[in-house]
């Protein structure tokens, strides 16, 4: 299976930075690729076609690619313009896209567990966890709880592209609550898995640390607004980071990663 990761991103590297260091982690299955877009539309980041990480065994597995623009979008409408630039630029049509929030933590098999899930429900198809890991609450950065997704947490969501497709592809609808919206539509037309079935929980909410960073804080009146820039940076190379809590995250739920 061939899998994109949607990640958006604005006003803060450091996070991209991290979101990519956890892409470039993950231990695909052997029959498996992946590609991973970053979209700044902050316009801090370095435009980066196509990047490979050939420190790493599994370079040619992966695949990532930044665009950056100083023309702010709605965060809903971020996704129909991700799917775009994939379908501009590259090979091999995605079998299916996967949500990579830059403020959240996946675990290595996320992608895997997506992936076989997704296989077992068929073609038409979404994958939604039921349990979750989640720092929400709390104020221990590395000490996450396990909680039912119970059809929240769109950061830990993943879609066919055929399930997509036939529901109509991406809700542009800019509303707060545009992720339940994507959720309704894909469960109207697709089965439903659940990556849990096999394997361990694999996405962890992270508020502890990154709270202030979520977008449920640039709502206004059921709109999304124009988020603060957090690190006020210019003209940033990407490169894999993981920052310390999200290492701290990592070290206690499985055995080190060479961080």
């Amino acid at each position: 299976m061939h899998v994109a990761c949607l990640c958006p991103t604005y006003g803060r590297p450091s996070l991209a930075a991290n979101a990519l260091w956890l892409f470039l982690a993950q231990q695909l299955r052997s029959q498996d690729t992946a590609d991973l877009i970053i979209f700044d539309d902050a316009g801090q980041l370095v435009p980066t076609l196509w990047a490979r990480d050939d420190q790493r065994g599994t370079a040619l597995q992966k695949r990532w690619f930044v665009h950056a623009t100083r023309q702010w979008q709605p965060l809903p409408t971020k996704y129909p313009a991700m799917s775009r630039y994939l379908d501009t630029c590259v090979t091999r049509t995605p079998d299916a896209y996967v949500i990579w929030d830059d403020d959240d933590v996946y675990l290595p098999w996320h992608l895997a567990a997506h992936a076989t899930a997704l296989e077992a429900a068929g073609p038409i198809a979404w994958s939604h966890p039921a349990t979750v890991l989640s720092t929400h609450g709390t104020t221990v950065v590395d000490q996450p709880r396990a909680e039912p997704a119970a059809g929240r947490l769109w950061g830990s969501a993943a879609v066919t592209a055929e399930c997509l497709a036939i529901a109509g592809g991406w809700c542009q609808d800019d509303r707060a609550d545009y992720d339940q919206q994507n959720l309704a539509r894909w469960s109207a037309v697709g089965a439903k898995a659940d990556p849990c079935q096999f394997f361990p929980p694999s996405y962890i909410y992270r508020w502890a640390d990154t709270g202030r960073h979520h977008v449920s804080g640039d709502i206004q009146g059921n709109r999304y607004r124009r988020p603060p820039i957090q690190e006020a940076v210019v003209d940033v190379h990407l490169q894999p980071r993981l920052d310390p809590a999200a290492a701290a995250l990592l070290a206690r739920l499985q055995p080190p990663l060479g961080v």
